[in-house]
């Protein structure tokens, strides 16, 4: 049952009538991914709302879905999309959790392709996947923090919010543009 001091949960989850866990006890436990970091992302001011999932993860945190955030980050317009398409195709996990100041959390999970029990799957791939994989996770990787207190979802003093192309970065009411 979901957490009721869960910061990214909704009141019906909040209050125990919806939250349910997402657990794995096969090869796509979390527990058998390679953590690999987090992302601090900002959230649009004008549409800060983002629908629960009403799901939680091995690890506590609410499973990560491009659709629900999509329209609802100050980051470049594909980010939601590669996301989805790296969590689709068991490349990467995702959970997050919403942080103060407009901002989420995004735990980073690598899929080892040598999974025991998953009959070689995710070690052969058709190249027409693994090219844009590439050049997904050569976008994802550099911008991944490997700060412990961000992976705990506590900001640090040295708290930068993480800067992908395109993203607008909001500090005390200005928007600035990275390129």
């Amino acid at each position: 049952m979901a957490s009721p001091c869960c910061p990214s949960c909704c009141l019906a989850c909040s209050g125990g009538r919806l939250g349910k866990d997402k657990t794995y006890t096969g090869p796509y436990s979390l527990n058998n991914f390679i953590s690999a970091g987090t992302l601090i992302i900002q959230l649009d001011p004008e549409r800060p709302e983002i629908e629960c999932g009403h799901l939680h993860a091995d690890d506590g945190w609410h499973v990560f879905s491009g659709k629900l955030f999509d329209q609802h980050l100050l980051v470049n317009e594909g980010f939601c999309r590669e996301m989805d398409f790296l969590i689709t195709h068991r490349f990467i996990s995702v959970t997050y959790r919403f942080g103060c100041s407009l901002s989420a959390f995004l735990r980073i999970y690598l899929i080892p392709y040598d999974l025991p029990n998953v009959q070689g799957k995710l070690r052969i791939r058709n190249e027409a996947l693994v090219a844009p994989t590439r050049g997904f996770l050569n976008n994802l990787l550099p911008t991944i923090s490997q700060n412990e207190d961000h992976w705990n979802g506590l900001y640090s003093p040295s708290f930068l919010p993480t800067l992908l192309p395109g993203m607008k970065v909001i500090y005390l009411n200005s928007v600035v543009d990275f390129l």
